[in-house]
């Protein structure tokens, strides 16, 4: 009989996010009750900021971050190495997205080559704490504040306050930080994604520019006309999804601990094999548990997938580099570093629902493809 497949994502919902969805139901309210206010403070406190906007995306928060930076005809620093959302926050914005070289351990956006891109158009720096783990951030910040360049932290793989940098939580150093609630995260809001600040002139700002750019009072939108003084978007999270958000972030602790479990057990069962090689953290940065990655190579990686699935075994190969993409045709140039990271990067089954004995069974394979003469 044929074993089940071993799924690449699983959403851990269950009794706990079934009966808040209950509460939000009989609350009368879906669209924007009290639940999102609850849910903004909430990422706030464990983001270690004393603001967050709730929005129904990580790209939305990308985007209305990008927008208060005030990024709009100048150019912003960032990696090519990240989903296609990131890139295109800076094009919303209409900005002009400048792709620079990663670091080779770990796929971070290399401070080395900041200098060699900046020009007087320069805006902003967009970072990627990539698959959850901190970008190397001081000298980042040192390049941005005697620039006086916005420093937003796209923090999307991370769960609020799970990934460090020094002891610092991702998203808490720059200017604003960005996350997200997708149903691809081990924390997920079913979908949903947060903008954490600072700044109080910003909260309100947030709040309009997420719900269509309308200003609202005790009583509810303003009239014309102040009701509208700049164009917003419908951005704003639901009372659903940020009361599901509320119980998978009291459920973390629980769930965190079930993943570092599981990355401990990839870590023993592929300790040893040079062409399948898990994630090795550099000492300043501990990272969050969204994702375990795995570096294959060779240019073995679709090799590896194959032999995976055909022991049932999903995995997720979605990173990319966006600078290689027709539509950034324009700002393409050579980035060999983060080229040759995107051949490697495979990732592997890793939720709180994975079983020990499926962990073996995804280790097993991997030791055995690492076996077959290439």
């Amino acid at each position: 009989m044929k074993r089940a497949a071993i799924r690449y994502v699983v959403p851990t919902f269950g009794a706990p996010e079934a009966a808040a969805l209950g509460e939000a139901f009989k609350s009368g309210w879906i669209g924007a009750g009290v639940y999102p206010r609850l849910f903004e403070k909430r990422v706030a406190r464990a983001a270690g900021m004393p603001f967050a906007a709730g929005v129904n995306s990580g790209t939305a928060a990308l985007h209305l971050a990008l927008r208060l930076a005030g990024v709009e005809g100048g150019e912003v620093l960032t990696t090519p190495l990240t989903v296609p959302a990131t890139s295109h926050a800076i094009l919303y914005n209409e900005a002009t997205p400048v792709f620079c070289d990663v670091e080779p351990e770990t796929g971070n956006l290399d401070w080395r080559r900041l200098e060699e891109r900046v020009t007087p158009r320069t805006r902003a720096v967009l970072v990627v704490h990539l698959n959850g783990h901190a970008c190397d951030m001081d000298p980042i910040l040192a390049f941005a504040r005697e620039r006086r360049l916005a420093l937003i932290e796209d923090a999307c793989a991370s769960a609020p306050g799970d990934g460090l940098y020094k002891g610092k939580p991702l998203g808490s150093m720059g200017d604003l930080g960005c996350f997200s609630f997708s149903g691809l995260k081990n924390l997920s809001a079913l979908d949903g994604g947060a903008v954490v600040h600072r700044r109080r002139a910003w909260e309100q700002r947030l709040s309009r520019l997420a719900r269509l750019g309308q200003a609202v009072g005790p009583d509810g939108p303003l009239p014309p006309p102040r009701g509208v003084a700049e164009l917003g978007y419908h951005y704003r999270i639901s009372d659903a999804s940020a009361v599901i958000g509320l119980r998978q972030l009291e459920r973390w602790p629980e769930f965190s601990g079930r993943l570092e479990a599981i990355a401990r057990r990839y870590h023993e069962g592929l300790a040893g094999l040079d062409s399948v090689a898990p994630p090795r953290d550099q000492p300043y940065a501990r990272r969050s548990l969204h994702y375990f990655p795995v570096r294959v190579a060779g240019g073995r990686k679709a090799a590896l997938r194959a032999a995976l699935s055909a022991r049932g075994v999903e995995t997720g190969d979605w990173l990319s580099c966006n600078h290689l993409q027709a539509l950034y045709k324009p700002y393409r140039r050579r980035l060999p570093v983060a080229e040759r990271l995107a051949r490697e990067f495979l990732y592997l089954p890793f939720h709180p629902r994975l079983r020990d004995a499926e962990v073996d069974r995804v280790v097993d394979a991997a030791r055995a493809f690492a076996r077959k003469p290439r």
